[in-house]
Parts: structure tokens; C-alpha cells; sequence
């Protein structure tokens, strides 16, 4: 009996203290970590990248070209290198960027912050290495490069620029649930969410031209770099495709070309006025009538350049004959032009618009040609509604087919070719195809310019 006693009491003095426990667990307040995703920056340009799927993808392009970093950008090396100072790469890596005033951020994943401070101790004895850590953050600067790290336990913040105070008490001083509604947008959007690399923008760059905000996304194969780009308008922004029209072929030799067809009312929209309004300002540079075009164009325009052509050209000079009378002598010269072919559709004002530029001077009448500002002579045909002018002796064709918004521009032997893909009412989708030779170029040359500075 006295026993049974003993376990009651000692039964009953495990239920209390459970209890105890149990009712300290739930009154104790529980500490919300706060999530990468809100302690972002803002800034003029944000984004996200998956870094090691992008790796893979861009080994073509290095292997192809055989650049020297291949070795050191493979997936697989980055990954050990970060795995080995505590890095994880496997999640995305978010960045903020503003090109005013030029500067770059990185937040990235860290899975073991003890290893971040081995992987920086080698760089204190080797580089001018400035430790301003303090109550348990951990900052290193690097003046000469503008560069600064900065980690607690779970991230890292990577800093190019001038302004790092500014961002990293952004950084540290949020609080739980406090994403920025910027980087909410750019991260609820369904836009390319599948690519690799991503940025958004809502700078006031687009905001002019009556758009709210941009996404961009990028993609590569072993000859090219594609951007495809998502633009989007507050307002339905009026642009269509042309119902209807003509364009010019497409040549091998073709190393400029233009093709535009959008019904020409998109001018009278809102944005439609805006655009207008901006590109006036660079025809007045010209002092191109941009405004008697668009008041007489019916939105279809075609050019080619490309080839070359030989042309006759009847040139008159005045000399003094034996008496020292001024005479002319007339003479001819032959000589090889750039093969020019341009179409364009106008409706009843066509010639108003053409009287303006002949007024201007921009459009001179010689030898029953035509020649526009420095072209060489161009032939001169008129196919109602289509204007069509060129520098070859026979007419170019003319084509009925699915009319596309394209161009392709060869700059220092490269070819950057783009378009519209896609119209929506309040969205214009397309992309951007830059050769990988023009890219890697460009960024050696900024290697070696920043490298003249920095040495």
C-alpha cells in the first residue's frame, strides 16, 4: 500500500511538470527567421539567377571559343569551390544593380558561415584587406576594387559600388515578412519563370515611354546570346500587326535590315503619342519631318542593305577653255555602291511629305533618280500605295507574306537580330539575338580597359 502511495505521488509529479513544460513551450515566443527574399535591396534593376544551371549553359560558348576561364566556370568547380567555403549556389542567387550610380549587389545562400571566414583569412595576407566587423557581422573591404563582403549565418551580400552602408543597414534591420513590394512583383510575376537568369526593372528609363515595368530573361547556345524581353503598359498600348502589306526578300548578302508592319493608328493611343512625341526630338537632329511621315505612312516599311552594285554616275564640272570661258564638261564615272533597297506604304499625303524633304533639302532630284541626304542615286519606283527606292538597276522583288517585326544589323562583323514575337493589349513580348563573338569581344575589351585602370 505504502508503495502504490509512492508511484501516485511520482506519476502525478511527471503529469505537473509535463504540464509545465508543455505550457513554457507554448507562452514562449517563437523567433521568425527573417528570409533572404526580404532583406533584397531595391534597386533601379533587380533580378535572380539559378548560378550553376547558368554555368552549364554558357560551357558551350567557352569551349567553342576556347576562353581561358572555361576551366573555372564549369558547374562543377564552382560547386566544390562553393560547397568548400560554405556557399549554397544550388539556390538562387538574387541582385540588385542601379547604373547611375554604379553599383552591384549580391545576396546569396550560406549553409555554414564558419567556413566563409577560412575561405577570406588567405586573401588578409595577400590583398589590402580592411576588417570592420562588428557585433557579429562581418564586413571586409577591398578599397581598391570598390568591393565589399558582408554575412551573418544564412547569407551573404556581395557589394560593387561606392554606397555599401546605405544597403547593408537595409539588409540587416529588416524584420520578418517585410519583402519590398518591388521585389514582391518581380518574384509573383509568371513571366519566364523557368529561365535561368531574370531581371525586372521599373526604372523611370521606361516609365517615360508610358511602360510600368520590363522583365528580361536570358538564354545562349554555343553561337549566340538571346534576350527575350516582356514589356508591359499600365494602359493598353494600342500597337497591332499590319492587316496587310509588302516586303522586301531577304539576301544572304544582306547586312542591314529593317521590317516593320503595325497599324499606323497606334500614333493616335496614349502611348502611341508618347513614343511619337521622343522620336521627334531625335528626327529633329536631321531635321527629318517625322511628323509629315507619320501623317502620311500606312505602316508598312521594308529596307535591305547589303551587296553592292556598280553605278553610273554623270558628273558635270566647269573649266576654263583657251579664251578662259567658263565651260561645262560633262563626264561619267562608274563606281560600286552599297545595294540599297527601301519599300514604304503612303497614303494621299505621300506627296506633301515628299515636297517637305525635297524643301529641306534632304531629298534631291538628279539624273531622274533620287538621292537622300548621302546615299548614292536611287532608282525611283511607285506601285500604289508602295513608294520603292534602290540602288539597283533592276526593280527588287516584292513579297505578299506573313509580316513579321524584325531587324538584323551587323556591327564589326556581328550580326544583333531581334523582334516583336507576341502583342498582347497591355504587353509587347520579343527578343534579342547578339552573336557570341560580338559579346566576347566587347567584354575583353572592358577587361583590358578596367584593367589599364586598375594597374
Amino acid at each position: 500500500m505504502k508503495f502504490l502511495k509512492k508511484s501516485a505521488l511520482f506519476i502525478i509529479l511527471i503529469i505537473v511538470l509535463g504540464g509545465i513544460l508543455l505550457f513554457r513551450n507554448q507562452i514562449k515566443p517563437t523567433k521568425t527567421e527573417v528570409k533572404i527574399t526580404e532583406r533584397l535591396p531595391d534597386g533601379e534593376i533587380i533580378g535572380q539567377m539559378n548560378f550553376i544551371d547558368l554555368s552549364k549553359e554558357i560551357q558551350g560558348i567557352l569551349f567553342k571559343y576556347k576562353l581561358p576561364v572555361r576551366e573555372f566556370a564549369s558547374a562543377d568547380f564552382i560547386l566544390s569551390q562553393a560547397k568548400n567555403s560554405g556557399i549554397n549556389l544550388n539556390s538562387q542567387v538574387y541582385f540588385f544593380a542601379n547604373p547611375n550610380t554604379q553599383e552591384l549587389g549580391f545576396m546569396v545562400s550560406v549553409v555554414d558561415s564558419s567556413k566563409l571566414e577560412d575561405f577570406i583569412t588567405p586573401f588578409k595576407k595577400t590583398t589590402t584587406l580592411i576588417d570592420s566587423s562588428q557585433n557579429g557581422h562581418r564586413v571586409y573591404h577591398l578599397p581598391k576594387l570598390k568591393l565589399s563582403l558582408a554575412y551573418e549565418k544564412s547569407y551573404l551580400f556581395v557589394y560593387l559600388g561606392t554606397q555599401f552602408n546605405k544597403h547593408w543597414l537595409t539588409i540587416r534591420n529588416t524584420k520578418p515578412g517585410g519583402m519590398r513590394p518591388q521585389w514582391r512583383r518581380f518574384l509573383e510575376s509568371p513571366v519566364f519563370k523557368t529561365d535561368r537568369l531574370v531581371f525586372y526593372t521599373e526604372s523611370p528609363r521606361i516609365k517615360e515611354w508610358g511602360c510600368d515595368y520590363a522583365i528580361f530573361a536570358h538564354d545562349n547556345d554555343s553561337s549566340e546570346v538571346t534576350l527575350k524581353y516582356y514589356v508591359h503598359t499600365a494602359t493598353p498600348h494600342g500597337l497591332a500587326i499590319a492587316n496587310q502589306g509588302k516586303a522586301l526578300p531577304k539576301q544572304e548578302s544582306d547586312l542591314k535590315q529593317i521590317d516593320l508592319h503595325v497599324n499606323p493608328q497606334f500614333f493616335a493611343s496614349n502611348i502611341g503619342l508618347i513614343v511619337k512625341k521622343k522620336a521627334m526630338r531625335y528626327a529633329k537632329k536631321i531635321n527629318f519631318p517625322l511628323l509629315a511621315f507619320l501623317e502620311a505612312w500606312q505602316g508598312n516599311f521594308s529596307f535591305r542593305e547589303g551587296g553592292s552594285v556598280n553605278v553610273t554616275e554623270k558628273i558635270i564640272e566647269s573649266q576654263f577653255d583657251q579664251d578662259f570661258n567658263v565651260i561645262e564638261v560633262v563626264r561619267y564615272k562608274t563606281s560600286t555602291v552599297p545595294g540599297y533597297s527601301v519599300l514604304f506604304d503612303l497614303n494621299s499625303k505621300g506627296m506633301a511629305f515628299q515636297n517637305t524633304l525635297l524643301s529641306k533639302g534632304l531629298l534631291r532630284a538628279e539624273q531622274n533618280k533620287w538621292r537622300f541626304l548621302f546615299s548614292p542615286l536611287l532608282n525611283y519606283s511607285s506601285p500604289q500605295p508602295s513608294v520603292h527606292l534602290y540602288t539597283s538597276s533592276e526593280t527588287p522583288l516584292q513579297l505578299n507574306e506573313s509580316l513579321r517585326n524584325e531587324f538584323s544589323w551587323e556591327v564589326n562583323g556581328s550580326k544583333i537580330r531581334g523582334g516583336i514575337d507576341q502583342i498582347q493589349k497591355n504587353a509587347i513580348q520579343g527578343s534579342i539575338k547578339v552573336e557570341a563573338t560580338f559579346i566576347i569581344n566587347y567584354l575583353q575589351n572592358t577587361f583590358k580597359n578596367n584593367k589599364k585602370l586598375l594597374f
